[in-house]
């Protein structure tokens, strides 16, 4: 079994974080609106302004995704590649999704056979649920066999990179810009993340270049996310651009260049707190449901409203994160405790050997410094 990156760990856990938060602000914006009490506009600005910060999440899942792949395997891949990924990761796909459209079926009282449809194609083709990320991972699967038999050897990294880059942003560009309203699910193709694709792939397949190239670029790469950021910042706050969700341009470079920070950051650090190698492990259960135990609290369980709006907000928040997350974790180890449980939620991640990984870390950085 091959050892596990521990800078994965950590981007794992934050992208997961980061995605609890956005769910979190939205489920808090839904439970004031129209609520008096909650009346302070630079409050509710500020909220939406971190969204957009932490729009990183699902597209730094996808970037994970594809990295472990190209890692792991880079020039073949093992018998039932593909269908211990489809019973471990699509079957609980299928199962969230309908339980999750069950739910809003519910809410929703009767509903027609056309409005029946409508909504199964808005959660399983046009994606508009928490798990649309993992139909994307499935066209990487597909993706990265085709790559590692027809593309890698045929043409550079570099001509690869430019290409896929060009092509990821030009296409969001036309989505973004061109034809916004589209009942086209152009978030559910590949092209929509090419460009994540195949910087993973190549971040993965050549790991310790990788890390050559972090520790070159370090200043340059933090400066790219910090300059990105701001720019969010700006574009939100001078009201020239808000649109709040994962697809827009700018969150294709910030991403990336949090992603290669991270990356930066992880191998600095001598072992990772035992929370965040939790968060980690259970990320893709927590992922799926996550969203179950925001409903709860909101409809049963949130504090009641307090006079200041920032301490209710604050403590909205953390107490959100913090249920929908042990409860998630929870869930997931009793379901693996049986055999069928890891078709509902996935499966626990591989635990990371702390005290392994800093030796194979330091090893590492002592041949780049050769």
């Amino acid at each position: 079994m091959k050892p596990l990156v521990k800078e994965i760990f950590l981007l794992r856990a934050l992208a997961c974080l980061a995605v609890v938060f956005i769910h979190a602000i939205t489920s808090l914006n839904r439970n004031v609106d129209g609520n008096a009490a909650f009346h302070h506009t630079e409050l509710i600005a500020g909220l939406s302004l971190l969204q957009v910060l932490l729009m990183f999440g699902t597209p730094m899942f996808i970037f994970i995704s594809e990295f472990v792949l190209a890692k792991t395997y880079h020039s073949s891949t093992p018998a039932h590649f593909l269908t211990k990924r489809m019973k471990y990761i699509f079957v609980p796909f299928l199962v969230i999704g309908f339980v999750t459209m069950m739910i809003d079926i519910l809410q929703a009282g009767s509903l027609t056979g056309k409005q029946l449809l409508f909504m199964f194609y808005d959660y399983f083709i046009a994606g508009n649920f928490n798990g649309y990320f993992i139909m994307i991972i499935f066209q990487f699967y597909l993706l990265h066999l085709f790559f590692i038999r027809y593309v890698q050897h045929r043409f550079s990294p570099k001509a690869v990179l430019s290409v896929s880059i060009a092509v990821n942003l030009l296409y969001l560009s036309y989505f973004n810009f061109v034809d916004p309203y589209t009942f086209f699910p152009y978030k559910m193709t590949f092209l929509a993340w090419i460009g994540y694709f195949t910087i993973a792939f190549y971040c993965g397949k050549y790991h310790e270049s990788f890390l050559t190239f972090l520790n070159r670029y370090k200043y340059m790469i933090t400066l790219t996310l910090l300059v990105t950021a701001a720019s969010l910042v700006f574009l939100h706050v001078s009201g020239l651009y808000q649109e709040i969700h994962s697809k827009r341009i700018d969150i294709f470079i910030y991403t990336v260049s949090l992603a290669f920070f991270l990356f930066y950051v992880g191998t600095k650090l001598n072992s990772l707190p035992s929370v965040i190698v939790k968060i980690s492990q259970y990320s893709f259960g927590i992922y799926l449901l996550h969203p179950f135990f925001l409903l709860a609290y909101r409809n049963l369980l949130n504090p009641q409203l307090i006079q200041n709006d920032y301490l209710y907000a604050f403590v909205y928040l953390v107490f959100a994160a913090v249920i929908s997350i042990s409860g998630s974790i929870l869930t997931v180890f009793i379901l693996n405790k049986f055999k069928a449980g890891a078709y509902i939620a996935g499966k626990v991640g591989r635990p990371l050997v702390q005290t392994e990984k800093k030796a194979a870390v330091s090893v590492s950085l002592e041949k780049q410094s050769v």
